[in-house]
């Protein structure tokens, strides 16, 4: 069996006509390392020249679609569950398809349409600025008003494209309309991250944009939004447990705490709500008087270990814990953290 199975598989499609900034972006997506991914080329390039520049770099599966029905074509017979569109020169951040990987599965079972992330342009003079400087938002009528998206921080999901069927005048050989949000937003639910995918390289070359309102969608989202939230508890939310242990360092996370009740369950929650699989969490109560063990036992199923005994303050507790730690990493939480 793939220890990789159960990630979902990335479908990256690339529009542009430089060579050389084509291969930035590639290079881009083959430094997540990310085990199940491919990307499709729209370009009116050399075949035998683009193939050229990959031949000494790891990349994933590339081919070229210079037309549009074969570019559509390729796009719905493709049975990946995410499908990114980018244009050339623009770059994913490190671990980006990870991050997105983990959001769609978690919340898997929710019509997921789009998945949407934070991320960065880079203007003419190398100025760099936060897509959303506050959070990320998402109003299908904003949009349809003229206000955009940088498509390299927008997934679309598998399902969506069974929904949408057809994707005339959504698709082109060289760009994607922002009809195609607009359809799925109204169709779909949509998941939206504070996580940075992406930096995108904007000039007045670039067809992807044109407003300066580029990326700033709306103050308030639709009711189809679902916030990613990773630090909070929400039993709405589907959890997804497939990872593969092994392949996880185990952490070990360690809290001192002294009649800090009023901050601990929120410390506590912080760290379980990462539902990292391969945990080790530990709490060293220095025995408080106030209602910290009554916290503690609440969930203290899902902790390694614990204890409430009286010790000489902070660092005591944690060079206590670590003691007990046998985790490849190691830290320690502060109970107001």
């Amino acid at each position: 069996m793939n220890t990789y199975q159960a990630y979902p598989h990335i479908l990256i499609v690339i529009f542009g006509d430089e060579i050389s900034r084509i291969i930035e972006t590639i290079l881009s997506v083959s430094q997540q390392k990310y085990p199940n991914c491919e990307c499709i080329v729209a370009a009116n390039v050399d075949p035998n020249t683009f193939y050229q520049y990959l031949n000494p770099m790891e990349v994933p599966v590339v081919v070229l679609y210079p037309e549009t029905q074969n570019l559509k074509t390729a796009i719905q017979n493709s049975n990946s569950s995410l499908i990114g569109f980018v244009y050339a020169g623009d770059k994913y951040l490190d671990d980006s398809f990870w991050h997105v990987a983990e959001v769609s599965m978690r919340h898997r079972n929710h019509d997921i349409g789009l998945v949407i992330g934070n991320g960065y342009i880079c203007s003419t003079g190398d100025q760099v600025q936060r897509l959303h400087s506050r959070h990320v938002t998402f109003n299908t009528q904003k949009l349809e008003k003229n206000d955009y998206l940088v498509s390299s921080t927008v997934f679309v999901t598998h399902y969506a494209m069974k929904r949408l069927g057809s994707l005339d005048n959504l698709v082109y050989a060289d760009r994607i309309s922002s009809n195609l949000w607009c359809r799925i937003g109204t169709m779909c639910k949509t998941i939206v991250t504070d996580q940075p995918i992406s930096i995108s390289y904007i000039n007045k070359k670039d067809s992807s944009v044109t407003s300066n309102n580029c990326g700033k969608i709306a103050d308030e989202s639709s009711k189809n939004v679902i916030y990613h939230i990773p630090f909070l508890l929400n039993d709405e939310i589907s959890r997804y447990h497939s990872f593969n242990r092994n392949l996880l360092p185990k952490i070990t996370i360690v809290t001192p705490s002294f009649n800090q009740s009023q901050f601990l369950e929120r410390t506590i929650e912080s760290v379980l709500g990462q539902e990292y699989p391969n945990l080790e969490y530990i709490i060293i109560d220095g025995g408080s008087s106030d209602d910290s063990v009554n916290i503690i036992k609440k969930y203290e199923h899902k902790l390694a270990f614990w204890v409430s005994e009286k010790d000489s303050g902070p660092a005591e507790a944690i060079n206590k814990g670590f003691r007990r730690a046998t985790g490849d990493i190691v830290v320690w939480l502060n109970s107001d953290d």
